[in-house]
């Protein structure tokens, strides 16, 4: 992967906020009308996490630095017509400054410039097509996860390219030489983009370039966020049986010693 092609990724990346052009063309997921699992004033706001490790003697290229710069995103949707989509996103930077853009597609066809993959169709199973299509991608694995507050149903989908393998210790794929891993996750219920990872690596005789972007939702209105969750449920119901039976067993014992305390009484009168 050339320099030029890792500077054009994360140009279109951060320029639309989200998601990288190495998938674009097979991830603008047209879905049908019935299936848009979003509504008008549907929103989410997330928080972006951006490393890099630059290895060369020339200075940082300001696609760089501008990544480093990105602090949360808000994603607003203005209007839903048919399977016309219009959304609103706010960019945050991490100096206070904010700038709005808009975007308006037709899940169906493709057509317009909503070309990142911020929707899919909603209840998509593992194994399905995101669209009616044996070249589309298929929803990798459905898990539970946590996101916003709730456990949510998340379709996953992967996308490797390069000197990529799977690490059977991590679980994850691996890159070995240069290459690039994402990671989509999107809400089963809604098709919302729920967690974006990318991975880059390019090593070479001018320069060395690691990267690691991670975009996950942290407050959305399209689920209500949960009071417990995961481990939190099972030891807030481990602490309703626990402490009842706790009580009655000191409970018992003092009324034991109790009773043996009348019993020695009771003989010496």
């Amino acid at each position: 992967m050339s320099k030029a092609r890792i500077k054009c990724i994360f140009v279109k990346v951060f320029a639309l906020t989200f998601f990288c052009v190495l998938i674009v063309s097979t991830l603008i997921f047209p879905a049908s009308a019935s299936t848009i699992g979003v509504h008008v004033g549907s929103w989410a706001k997330y928080n972006i996490s951006f490393e890099d490790t630059w290895l060369s003697n020339q200075p940082k290229p300001s696609y760089l630095l501008e990544a480093e710069q990105r602090d949360w995103n808000n994603v607003t949707v203005k209007d839903v017509n048919e399977s016309n989509v219009t959304v609103e996103v706010t960019t945050h930077l991490k100096n206070g400054t904010k700038f709005i853009d808009t975007y308006q597609g037709n899940l169906t066809s493709g057509l317009g410039n909503f070309t990142f993959p911020l929707l899919i169709a909603a209840n998509r199973t593992v194994g399905e097509y995101i669209i009616d299509n044996a070249e589309a991608p298929t929803v990798n694995n459905t898990m539970f996860m946590n996101f916003a507050g709730a456990n949510r149903k998340v379709n996953f989908i992967p996308d490797i390219e390069g000197n990529v393998g799977w690490n059977d210790t991590a679980r994850r794929y691996q890159i070995w030489g240069n290459g690039t891993i994402s990671y989509f996750y999107y809400d089963k219920e809604t098709g919302i983009i729920c967690q974006f990872e990318l991975l880059t690596k390019e090593l070479n005789a001018s320069y060395g370039l690691l990267t690691y972007l991670n975009i996950a939702i942290a407050q959305t209105n399209l689920w209500v966020a949960e009071p417990f969750g995961g481990w939190a449920w099972l030891l807030a119901g481990a602490a309703i049986i626990i402490v009842p039976v706790t009580l009655y067993y000191f409970s018992r014992i003092r009324k034991k010693k109790h009773l043996r305390i009348d019993r020695r009484l009771k003989r010496r009168r």
